[in-house]
């Protein structure tokens, strides 16, 4: 269990690059808090790790990232979206309570999203599901009702289920962040980096078998990279030990019909993958 920091606030005039150093500082903190969540307690000192922490200085006074000898046992850092053989383990048993963090996101004021909403749109579905849908951000229809993927979007999405022998109701389904932005534009960096660890402490609590990333920035976001979805669909990628199948969102599918046979390959993908 992390326990909440008590901390007295210390008025100060804001520097330059402050805004970029607090979102780089939360963002490694919910990093940490998810793999805490998994029960990582430690990190092998590969030398990426090592270079990171003991920097060359070059002449100009810059650090630069200098190679170091290490054990013959040391493992080098492998990104969200290494092969299978280089992932960690995959998380097999829920890790944390879905209620509890349901109830610590009730009422939620910690960005300005919650300004404009009308209600927080937590996710649901089965508490052990074997796939989890994860959207980019909620639609209009979603804010007025209180669920995910409503409207014409999450029709086309039961469909989807439906058609690769899922009842909706046997799928988590939720978004990357929990509140519809104004005029339905898409979330912020902040914005997203305020909800990031609730997303992750609902993997952890639910434990599914495999992902369903829907859009650009639930895919980006979570395989933490800036790959384009085009680049990225039609294959399993590593979200911290759970196998993510990134594709096109509904509200997308809507716009471009032609991408739907895409969207089928992928989905037909993570049936078979189910099926293991």
């Amino acid at each position: 269990m992390v326990e909440k920091d008590t901390m007295v606030p210390v008025k100060r005039e804001a520097l330059p690059g402050d805004n970029d150093l607090f979102t780089l500082v939360r963002n490694a903190r919910n990093f940490l808090v998810y793999h805490h969540l998994l029960g990582i307690k430690s990190y092998p000192a590969g030398p990426a790790l090592l270079t990171f922490l003991h920097p060359t200085p070059n002449t100009r006074g810059v650090a630069v990232v200098a190679p170091r000898k290490t054990t013959g046992s040391a493992r080098q850092f492998t990104p969200a979206t290494s092969p299978d053989h280089d992932s960690p383990p995959r998380q097999t048993q829920p890790i944390g309570d879905l209620a509890a963090v349901q109830a610590e996101l009730e009422g939620c004021t910690r960005c300005l999203l919650h300004e404009k909403r009308h209600t927080l749109i937590f996710g649901e579905g089965k508490e052990r599901p074997r796939l989890m849908v994860i959207g980019d951000w909620p639609g209009t229809e979603d804010d007025c009702v209180g669920r995910p993927f409503q409207g014409s979007g999450g029709e086309m999405l039961t469909n989807m289920l439906k058609a690769i022998g899922l009842p909706r109701e046997e799928v988590y389904i939720t978004t990357l962040v929990k509140c519809l932005p104004p005029a339905d534009r898409p979330p912020t960096r902040d914005e997203i980096a305020t909800c990031l660890s609730f997303l992750f402490q609902q993997i952890a609590a639910l434990a599914p078998s495999v992902i369903c990333a829907m859009g650009p920035l639930a895919t980006q976001t979570l395989l933490a990279t800036d790959q384009p979805l085009t680049r990225l669909r039609g294959s399993f990628h590593n979200c911290h030990g759970v196998a993510l199948m990134p594709t096109f969102h509904p509200r997308f599918l809507e716009k471009h019909p032609e991408m739907k046979k895409a969207t089928w390959q992928d989905l037909l993908l993570i049936k078979k993958k189910l099926a293991k």
